[in-house]
Formats: C-alpha cells, structure tokens, sequence
C-alpha cells in the first residue's frame, strides 16, 4: 500500500482506475468556506505495477491530453505589479473543474492582503489609476477570461472595466474586486478540465486544457459603435516649476463595443456568430499640471 496525503474539505476528490492502480486527483470545492483538513489516503498498488508516478502522469496526461484555448498577455507597470499577477496566477493554477462546476475567481484567489504576498501598485478607482493592494491581478482575470471565450465556456458573471486595458482588446477584459465584483465561469463541458496559469518574465499565459469531442474551434470579434476621445486639460500646480509640465492622467478615449464569439467547423466554415456582451468604457481626461506664472 501507498499512503498519499491531500487536503479535503476545500477539495473534492476523484479517483482514475488504471487497472489494479489507483490515485486520487484533487479539484476545488467552491461552496465550502472552511479550512481544508489532512487526512491520508491509501492508494491500492499492484507488484506489477509499483511505477505508480508513471502510471498517473499517464493517465493525467490522457485525462488533460487536449488544449482546450490559450491566452497570453504581456505585463506592464511596475515591479510590484508584476509580482501581484504572479501571486494571483499561482493562486489559480492547475485548478480542476468537475463538469458542472463553477469557477469563482474571488473564492480560489482570495483576499488581497500583503500577508498574503500581494504588494501596493496600481490600480482603478474612482475614474483613476490609484495605489491599492493586488493591483493588477485584474490581468489575471481578463486573461483567463479571455482563454473562457475561446474555450466556449459559459460565462457566469462578467463585468468590463470602466476604462478600457492595454493588454487586450476591448470587450475581452474581466474586472474584479475583492467583497464586490468577481468573475465566474461554468465547465459547460462533459469532462474534467484545468486552469494552467503561468508567468515567464512578463508574459502571462492562461491555458485551459481537458477533453475536446469535435473540431470546431473559437474566435472573437469585437465591434466598435462609438468611441469618445478624451480631452486634454490643464491645470496650475504650484509644486511644479514655472515653465514645466508633468503628466498627471495620461487620458483615455472611451469607447462602445459588441464582442461575439465565432465558432467554426474544421474546415473554417461559420457555424455560428454569438453576441457575447455589449460594453461601455468611460472617457478619461488627459490631465497636464502646469507651473504657476510668477506673480507681477
């Protein structure tokens, strides 16, 4: 016998059968708030079969043999920043999703708190970019939504930033806040699938992988309706030199867009064109602060 330890109460657990082997693969509960507990599990091993790490990376591979969508974005800012999208995407990855489940974003990653590793950077609020901690691990969220899209995944709960983002296409992004706005997903599909998320220097890169019944494949089409460009204004500031400026909101134009999702047979014919969300994104003036004139 083969004693394996794993978390549950967090965790609900199922069992592959490879043969006379067995092994447990573990995937969040989501509507169960208590501490996970240790408790041991026994795993039945045969003679013939005492490489049981081969025989579950085999498996394992088999049961997430298929990449179900990709998204990749690169990450701006500040060291800081950086290292929030690092924590949240660590947060999330190789989460498992039984069919049915439903994925909430808020729930895996949980408050953002510097005892829990996230650090001060910017981040929406109040119609400007603030310092807050966790700031950015919006981009985790939008990525993953992005690869939920292209997975043709239900989309629970979904909310756009009042501002448009530079690290996705408009229509494509997915805001969260901790106790408030949360981003939710369902594996509308019949087999187990996983969230692998991962930062390598500033790329972060979503991938969902599980099992694929048919060819088609997914894109997404974003629409503009109307965009808004924003205003450039100034304003006296008497900590800035006479004479001198300094960029104090870089300005963003608003926008109105539709997003569908295109899914198309193997031999790249339409199948069908869905209206996914319709969505408005505010004007954010450019603010310029301006030296004093000197008094006469």
């Amino acid at each position: 016998m083969k004693t394996i330890s794993k978390a549950i109460g967090m965790l609900s657990l199922f069992i592959f059968i490879c043969g006379a082997a067995y092994f447990v693969v573990s995937s969040y509960d989501f509507n169960n708030d208590s501490e996970p507990k240790k408790e041991e599990y026994k795993v039945q091993e045969s003679s013939e079969q005492s490489n049981s790490q081969d025989e579950q990376r085999v498996i394992h591979k088999a049961t997430f043999n298929d990449q179900l969508a990709k998204s990749t974005t690169v990450i701006e800012g500040t060291g800081n920043r950086l290292t929030n999208v690092t924590v949240a995407a660590e947060k999330i990855h190789e989460t498992i999703l039984n069919p049915g489940d439903v994925f909430s974003f808020n729930d895996v990653v949980g408050e953002r708190t510097l005892e829990r590793g996230f650090l001060e950077a910017g981040s929406f609020a109040g119609g400007r970019i603030v310092d807050s901690v966790g700031g950015g691990i919006c981009q985790v969220s939008s990525t993953l939504y992005h690869a939920v899209l292209l997975a043709d995944l239900d989309v629970v709960y979904r909310k756009p930033h009042g501002f448009t983002v530079s690290y996705l296409p408009v229509g494509c992004d997915a805001v969260v806040s901790w106790g408030s706005l949360d981003f939710k997903f369902k594996n509308s599909t019949e087999y187990a699938i996983k969230i692998e998320s991962t930062v390598n220097d500033r790329n972060l890169t979503v991938k969902l992988t599980g099992t694929k019944t048919d060819d088609t494949y997914v894109e997404i089409e974003t629409v503009s309706i109307s965009t808004t460009p924003f205003q450039v204004i100034e304003r006296e500031d008497d900590s800035i030199p006479y004479g001198s400026s300094l960029v104090h909101d870089p300005g963003m134009d608003g926008h109105v867009s539709e997003t569908y999702k295109r899914v198309y047979s193997s031999n790249g014919e339409l199948i069908s064109r869905t209206l996914v969300s319709k969505d408005t994104y505010r004007t954010q003036d450019r603010v310029i602060l301006v030296g004093r004139p000197p008094a006469p």
